[in-house]
């Protein structure tokens, strides 16, 4: 039988068609209950006593809304028959001190929708750890998601958590039965209001509810945006970081640290300039099951510096996944006690003024250099180099929208090359068809390679190259079948200059192994990693000289022809397969003589 009895109660109360959005609020308050109450046999007589000894600190306190709704809960009379088999079940079951940690747990798991993405304990503790909070100061946690975070630091501190009403509420009351230090209040601390943070729609406008702290931990909802534009993870810290006296530090998902919309980027440079900054990336997993999320620690700190620092905290010796990845972070991270690395390989500090020239993304992968990279960086030192921009222009059109269930006849076809046409330096025919209305003709248009192109991959797997052949892509568009680019790809169309003199030296440079490398160390991820065009236009190439240039042009001619030899033989060794199989098989031979 499990520990936790907050999760056998709620098991209950959902097998029973309780509504699940309350099964949890419901069974942690028929714990909390019983266990002030014990020889109370009557359910309602029980949340009454409870409600009477609920105080605390204005409406917008916690037990406040906790002693609301259980003085007046409108339950239904299935929920009452609940509440009395959960009694009799605690009565019967239920022996011993009751593990609190363990009803937390449960509370705060993912499968729990109440409580929002959030680490779990033990990677709660860890964050604990890299914060290395001073015991004497004061704290408070922003969000549902920090509910664990919160939790650990309460363990030593006193500690204010700002959460949504049924997670404000399972929490005070845990809390309060775990004589936890831990204040819980149920205002949205943008604006003081109890709507959802996201929607306020004038922020800085109304005063926030959290006057000042110490230190600010928040783990904002991902992926929502302000009623009038612009993410809330920019907006939450633009308008609260100013009220931590000591640190501000934020988990954000990474979308946050390099995206390039105008807004996001005045954020950031306001961040680096107007506060002593450092970023933590973390390993995938933090918000287990949702692996595929990417995210970092910010931390803002009150003063100026002419730089960042970034530590690199998220590649691992060994990964793995569920619950044996989980420990393996929590180990991972006591090498980052107080955001600091053990190894000085991982961190760096990054001067504001590099910051601004790569549109002050705040990913340490940017940044933090392999071997090989600083190999490169350091060849690139020694000689002349010209940006990609001053070469060709780089373009990425909006990607035409495609019929969802074409006619047989469609106005407008196209073959939509995907990176995985991108075959050892060159865009080999795409496989995939799309149909379009006739009014995204434009589009169509914009997305249409031209002989000579040269592709990149800027999603997914970053820094895939390779060049469109004249001969097939201008017979597919004389025949109204052009070839187009997926939304994973942008076209570097080379333009008349001094310095490098075909699509295909330029071709040459950009397959060069580490400049994938480059590439992906460049790109940024929250779930799907991606390649800004600002920071493909602004890579620094070699600059070769006429001379080298012609050298490049009678090598790709060598190079091509030893393309054709290894195509025809491997034309010939199908054949040779076709016949060997059709004869062990007494198979008729479908191609060539006998």
């Amino acid at each position: 039988m499990s520990n936790c009895l907050t999760q056998q109660l709620d098991e209950s109360a959902r097998a029973r068609g309780v509504n699940s959005a309350d099964a949890l609020m419901l069974s942690v308050a028929v714990l909390v209950g019983w266990n002030e109450q014990r020889e109370q046999a009557d359910g309602r007589a029980m949340f009454q006593a409870l409600a009477g000894r609920l105080t605390g600190d204005g409406h917008g306190d916690a037990l406040i809304a906790a002693r609301d709704w259980l003085s007046d809960p409108g339950f239904s009379s299935q929920d009452w028959e609940f509440v009395e088999d959960g009694l009799s079940f605690l009565r019967r079951e239920a022996g011993g001190p009751i593990d609190w940690n363990a009803e937390v747990a449960h509370c705060i798991h993912p499968d729990r929708r109440q409580a929002g993405a959030g680490p779990s304990l033990p990677l709660a503790r860890s964050i604990a750890r890299l914060l290395d909070l001073p015991l004497s100061d004061s704290v408070a946690c922003l969000f549902p998601g920090a509910a664990s975070i919160a939790w650990v630091l309460a363990s030593e501190r006193d500690v204010t958590l700002y959460a949504d009403r049924d997670v404000a509420i399972v929490m005070a009351l845990i809390a309060r039965a775990a004589c936890r230090l831990l204040r819980v209040r149920r205002e949205n601390p943008i604006d003081g209001s109890f709507m959802p943070a996201f929607l306020t729609e004038n922020p800085g406008e109304q005063p926030s509810p959290l006057g000042h702290f110490d230190h600010i931990v928040s783990v904002p909802p991902f992926g929502m945006r302000m009623q009038k534009g612009g993410t809330f993870e920019g907006h939450h810290i633009e308008h609260l970081a100013p009220l931590a006296r000591r640190s501000f530090t934020a988990l954000v998902p990474d979308g946050t640290l390099f995206r390039e919309a105008k807004g996001e980027t005045e954020f950031r440079s306001k961040w680096v300039t107007q506060y002593r900054a450092t970023v933590l990336s973390l390993p995938a997993g933090m918000f287990w099951p949702a692996t595929a999320i990417s995210t970092s620690l910010l931390r803002l700190e009150p003063g100026s510096s002419s730089s960042v620092r970034m530590i690199d905290g998220r590649s691992m010796d060994k990964t793995s996944t569920g619950r044996v990845q989980e420990n393996m972070i929590v180990q991972h991270l006591e090498r980052f006690r107080s955001l600091r690395a053990e190894d000085t390989d991982r961190a760096a500090d990054v001067p504001v003024a590099e910051l601004a020239a790569n549109s002050f993304s705040l990913l340490p992968d940017r940044y933090l250099k392999s071997a090989n990279l600083a190999a490169l960086e350091e060849a690139l030192t020694r000689n002349p180099v010209v940006a990609l921009a001053d070469v060709a222009n780089v373009e990425r059109g909006k990607a035409p929208m495609p019929l969802r269930e074409p006619d047989e006849d469609p106005p407008l076809t196209a073959m939509e090359i995907a990176p995985s046409d991108l075959i050892d330096g060159i865009v080999r025919s795409p496989r995939k068809q799309q149909a379009f209305d006739l009014k995204e003709k434009s589009r169509v248009e914009g997305a249409t390679v031209r002989p000579g192109d040269i592709l990149v991959s800027i999603k997914g797997n970053v820094g895939i190259v390779g060049m469109v052949d004249g001969v097939d892509a201008a017979l597919a568009e004389s025949m109204n079948d052009p070839w187009i680019i997926s939304q994973s790809l942008a076209i570097i169309r080379l333009k008349p200059n001094p310095h490098i003199s075909s699509s295909g030296v330029l071709n040459a440079l950009l397959t060069a192994p580490w400049v994938r490398e480059k590439l992906e160390s460049m790109s940024g991820a929250t779930t799907v990693r991606t390649l800004p065009i600002s920071a493909l236009r602004g890579l620094s190439l070699p600059l070769p000289t006429e001379e080298e240039c012609g050298r490049a042009e009678n090598q790709l001619v060598e190079i091509a022809a030893v393309r054709e030899r290894i195509d025809e033989q491997q034309r010939n060794l199908a054949k040779l397969q076709e016949r060997l199989w059709a004869r062990l098989w007494q198979m008729p031979i479908n191609s060539g003589d006998e």
